[in-house]
């Protein structure tokens, strides 16, 4: 085993997951389009065409979904 390897933090939290213990119902929300895009453009450099390409097709299918 490598040493520092897993990090203690990754092995306390398999270990000790932390649970969402609520009784409601889960609900899906819609992405955050403008977020989803701007993380696109300053970590892969995509222009909003690109971002657009990409993202407004899925966005589409999911609203679709909600029908």
């Amino acid at each position: 085993m490598l040493s520092g390897f897993p990090s203690q933090a990754v092995a306390d939290a398999y270990l000790h997951p932390k649970v969402d213990e609520s009784k409601e119902v889960f609900t899906w929300e819609l992405p955050d389009l403008t977020a989803l895009g701007d993380f696109a453009r300053q970590k892969f450099g995509w222009a909003k065409t690109k971002t657009d390409e990409i993202l407004l097709p899925v966005m589409k299918k999911l609203d679709e979904r909600k029908v």
